[in-house]
């Protein structure tokens, strides 16, 4: 009886330890991104975010960051994690032109301003109609820039005449669709090979926003940057589907709660992008550089000349199987009205 006792209580001893062993057991991530590491918003959100898992895990999650596309390139950051090259990755979703059609309402010129607007737009309406572009990879979160404007080198643009026959690079089809409206050409490329182009003159100018200019050094090639708050870019937070189902309940739990379009968490990213761009806009004067705001009247003229993008917009999404497109327009455009931020 003894012998059986001691053989019970080993027993038991045994369980525990490995019970303990198993939800003590780490586990190690790689989380891809396009963005440099200098960027703020590499350093204000995706940093802190990886410390926050990893703490409140107590240290059994860890994500290891490759910031500048050092472990996927800009453009396939949404195809490494589909692959399983990466567990996480930061994209842009529009650099995989019409993959999703419903992610791509919020590129539309004129939209919203502010990036906590944009990043608020897409939580909205996630449940009803962005999440069905996504049924390959869980999308953490998701977030907009600030509205981007027009930089150039040597020429400024002050009307929309000014634009005509300039090659100015886009970052998404939407974008570029709204150049070429208003008399540009657009040119597409990856946001490392800008400089050079900027550099040698084949580029006259880009679509982008203030803090971007910064984080690739692209205010030492641009001198004219005209505030037409016209487009957006969208940013994902995506993670693949095996990586997160091969977690521990309660981690898979820890990452999902902590980035959920009803936790507020895509607001507040982009309300920290809004804050730094607004600081980039101040480095730039400081530098000397020279900002262009359109009269009422010429920004509605260019409002006008972009006005057939929405239609365009609605029957693409309906050619690629969005049947519910145009409700999916109004819903956005009611939210930004809710929003007040027109006012």
């Amino acid at each position: 009886m003894k012998t059986l006792k001691a053989i019970l209580t080993l027993g038991t001893a045994l369980f525990a330890s490995s019970t303990h062993s198993a939800s003590a057991q780490e586990y190690e991530l790689k989380l891809s991104s396009m963005l440099p590491a200098v960027t703020t918003h590499h350093k204000q959100v995706l940093v802190p975010w990886v410390e926050m898992l990893e703490e409140k895990s107590g240290g059994r999650l860890k994500i290891a960051l490759f910031p500048g596309s050092s472990l996927c390139k800009p453009t396939e950051q949404y195809g490494c994690v589909e692959a399983g090259l990466a567990d996480i990755a930061y994209g842009i979703p529009g650099w995989s032109p019409g993959r999703f059609p419903r992610t791509s309402v919020a590129e539309l010129p004129f939209l919203f301003k502010s990036a906590e607007t944009g990043s608020s737009l897409l939580a909205e309406l996630w449940d009803d109609y962005v999440s069905k572009d996504y049924p390959r990879v869980q999308v953490l979160a998701m977030n907009t820039q600030p509205a981007g404007h027009i930089s150039t080198k040597t020429k400024p643009v002050g009307k929309m005449e000014d634009l005509k026959g300039l090659q100015i690079r886009t970052p998404t089809a939407v974008v570029g669709e709204m150049v070429q409206a208003l008399g540009a050409q657009q040119v597409g490329m990856a946001s490392s090979e800008i400089y050079q182009a900027m550099q040698l003159g084949t580029l006259d100018g880009l679509v982008l926003n203030y803090e971007g200019l910064l984080a690739f050094k692209l205010d030492e090639v641009t001198k004219y940057h005209t505030e037409v708050s016209a487009y957006s870019t969208t940013f994902a937070l995506f993670m693949n589907k095996k990586s997160l189902s091969g977690l521990p309940e309660d981690l898979q739990a820890l990452i999902l709660e902590s980035t959920s379009p009803a936790s507020g968490y895509w607001a507040e990213i982009g309300a920290k992008w809004d804050g730094n761009d607004q600081n980039a806009r101040s480095a730039l004067v400081e530098k000397g550089h020279e900002i262009i705001t359109l009269s009422a009247e010429e920004r509605a003229r260019w409002q006008e000349k972009t006005a057939a993008i929405y239609d365009e917009w609605v029957k693409s999404a309906e050619e690629r199987g969005v049947d519910d497109a145009a409700a999916l327009l109004d819903a956005a455009r009611g939210i930004v009205a809710e929003s007040g931020e027109h006012k």
